[in-house]
């Protein structure tokens, strides 16, 4: 109880975050790194996980980058990194992120995630909890509220998540 409370605090008191209804995870299409098309149902994760959209030429999604590999390490498996570019300049990204290996990584040439997300900006991070999105974090992001709502999410064992109704 008391890290759901930090977490709720960190996006209170962070400017940049916007209320977030809890809701499904919407249909949007992907494409793996490897260039295979794939549907957003395949980026569920067991309990709880974070969706981190970034593009390579925002200096603020490279800062973000940066704080998701000081802090996850081993959970970053329970990470999806989406990237707003053509499957080349997302390899390239994933390939500088090594810290982040185990996450899963996925490039949005068109920009359907971003657009069906209902993303303001990038970089964006988004909680989640199975198929079902509960909080998020866009635009310019504060790196001590980032930190401290990644921390709070990701440190609790993936449990099993919630029916979406």
């Amino acid at each position: 109880m008391r890290r759901w409370l930090t977490v709720m605090l960190a996006l209170i008191l962070s400017a940049e975050a916007r209320a977030m209804a809890p809701m499904p995870l919407p249909a949007f299409a992907l494409t793996t790194l490897d260039g295979q098309a794939t549907e957003s149902s395949q980026l569920p994760r067991p309990g709880r996980w974070v969706l981190l959209y970034v593009t390579p030429d925002s200096l603020a999604s490279k800062a973000a980058l940066g704080v998701f590999k000081k802090r996850q390490g081993p959970r970053a498996d329970r990470v999806v990194v989406v990237v707003g570019a053509p499957v080349d300049a997302a390899g390239k990204l994933a390939a500088g992120c090594p810290d982040l290996a185990q996450a899963s990584w996925f490039a949005d040439p068109a920009g359907d995630a971003y657009r069906r997300l209902g993303f303001g900006g990038v970089p964006t991070v988004v909680g989640a909890r199975g198929e079902r999105l509960e909080w998020k974090l866009d635009g310019t992001l504060p790196d001590a509220a980032l930190r401290s709502a990644l921390a709070s999410w990701l440190s609790t064992p993936a449990a099993p998540s919630p029916a979406v109704p």
